[in-house]
């Protein structure tokens, strides 16, 4: 089974001026090294949870400081960062995506996480399972539902990602 995984984190204010310029503003791991977790994290969990026998496809984790949208250009690297390797990688069994929740870009990615699924759908097509972690006050769309499945955190404060990520495996 070949499982693709990304990892996208904004929390975005839509009152603050401040926003991510450039990916150098960013925090971007990139290939195998996003499989160095904290084994209890979201991540942490689902790696567990799926066990040795997967062929792991880390595709990019991405963690913006908190600020305000991230303007469209940003956005669109950062859909590169994660698409790219998943199209090199061909065909795919299953996506997790370990995801924030809120966060906000600039037209026409208001619904970030939600452009994000529907360019990865784009990409493994409508039959491949996708699951997603969140923060548990993320704001979910129709379509984000109807095509990922999503794993929110239950708690506050947020003690159980690592559960999550092992619900969602």
């Amino acid at each position: 089974m070949k499982i693709a995984i990304a990892a996208l984190h904004h929390e975005t204010n839509s009152f603050c001026r401040e926003r991510a310029v450039t990916l150098d503003d960013v925090l971007i791991t990139r290939g195998a090294d996003i499989l160095n977790v904290h084994p209890k994290t979201f991540l942490g969990g689902f790696l567990e949870g799926i066990g040795s026998d997967p062929d792991l496809i880390p595709t990019a984790a991405i963690r913006f400081t908190g600020g305000g949208p991230a303007s469209s250009d940003i956005f669109e690297a950062c859909l590169n960062e994660i698409l790219t390797p998943l199209r090199a990688a061909g065909n795919v069994d299953a996506v997790y995506l370990a995801l924030h929740g809120a966060m906000v870009a600039d037209e026409p990615y208001t619904d970030a996480e939600g452009a994000l699924i529907r360019k990865v759908r784009a990409v493994v097509g409508d039959r491949i399972p996708i699951v997603a972690t969140y923060d548990f006050h993320g704001i979910f769309s129709d379509y984000e539902v109807a095509n990922a499945v999503p794993f929110p955190n239950d708690t506050n404060p947020h003690i159980d990602g690592y559960e999550r990520g092992l619900e969602a495996a």
